[in-house]
């Protein structure tokens, strides 16, 4: 019904943006926790998402190494080489996973600054 190439387009949209998204609203919810810095603390946001992708990757490879599970792994035909990440496909998606997760982040940082701003502009009783 369709072919392949589609399938990989229509998931890496879908899958870009909910990462927008979901960096989008962890800049904005801890934009609207710290009072002025919101640009940073979206750019925390996404220094933390990477930390922890990083510590899943090793966990990842760790375990994927040890014996037992390596021959689940390689009986299932399920072998990554490294080609499989430099194509030019793979190195543009990685790009643009990327700049949308830093851009959500950073842009959800500075939309959450503006529920401070509507108070410090207008005070607790307006609003």
């Amino acid at each position: 019904m369709f072919d392949t190439k589609t399938l990989q387009i229509t998931a890496l949209v879908v899958f870009l943006v909910i990462l927008f998204l979901s960096y989008f609203v962890g800049g904005f919810v801890a934009a609207r926790m710290a009072r002025f810095s919101g640009l940073k603390q979206g750019l925390a946001v996404w220094l933390w998402g990477l930390v922890m992708s990083i510590i899943a990757a090793v966990v990842i490879v760790v375990v994927a190494s040890q014996n037992h599970t390596a021959t689940v792994f390689q009986g299932s035909g399920a072998g990554l080489k490294l080609s499989d990440f430099t194509s030019v496909e793979a190195l543009v998606s990685e790009g643009l996973i990327v700049v949308l997760s830093l851009g959500g982040a950073l842009v959800g940082g500075l939309a959450g600054l503006g529920y401070h701003r509507k108070i410090d502009r207008f005070g607790l009783e307006s609003v």
